[in-house]
C-alpha cells in the first residue's frame, strides 16, 4: 500500500473528510468547523493492509469510499459528521495463486493386486494384516 492512497478532501458545505490506513486500520476522519463549534467524529475498522487505491464517489455532500483490503471490501458511507462502514467479508479478494513444486520426484506406486480375504480391502505385499479390518494375511 502506498500512502498516496490516502484520501484528503472539502465537501461543499466545508466538512473536511480524510481516509486513510495506519498498520492495519483503516481510519475515517470527518471535521467541521463553524464560528465558535467545531465538530469531529472518527471511525477506525480493522482492514489490513489495501490492496488496490481506495474509490470514491460523490454525491452532494454524500460519499462513498470503496476500499478492498486484506480482510474484506469495504465501503465507508459519509453523510455530514455520519460515517458508516459496510463489510462485505463473505468472499474476501483471492490471494496471489501458488505453484507447488515439489522438492524431489515423487514414486509413481503401481496400485496393488492384493486384497484381504476378510474385506477386499487392497494390502501391500509386506503386510502382515489388513489396515482395514485387522484380519491377519
Amino acid at each position: 500500500m502506498s500512502d498516496s492512497w490516502n484520501l484528503n478532501w472539502t465537501q461543499t458545505d466545508g466538512t473536511s473528510i480524510t481516509i486513510e490506513r495506519s498498520g492495519g486500520y483503516t481510519i475515517a476522519s470527518v471535521e467541521r468547523s463553524v464560528p465558535g463549534q467545531f465538530e469531529q467524529t472518527q471511525n477506525t475498522t480493522e482492514s489490513g493492509e489495501w490492496l488496490e487505491p481506495p474509490q470514491l464517489e460523490q454525491d452532494g455532500n454524500r460519499s462513498i469510499v470503496t476500499i478492498v483490503a486484506v480482510h474484506g471490501r469495504f465501503e465507508i458511507e459519509i453523510d455530514g459528521l455520519n460515517v458508516e462502514v459496510h463489510i462485505d467479508d463473505s468472499a474476501p479478494p483471492s490471494p496471489l495463486p501458488l505453484t507447488a513444486t515439489p522438492l524431489f520426484p515423487i514414486p509413481v506406486v503401481p496400485p496393488s493386486d492384493l486384497t484381504c480375504g476378510q474385506c477386499g480391502c487392497a494390502v501391500g505385499r509386506g503386510d502382515r494384516f489388513c489396515s482395514q479390518c485387522g484380519a491377519p494375511l
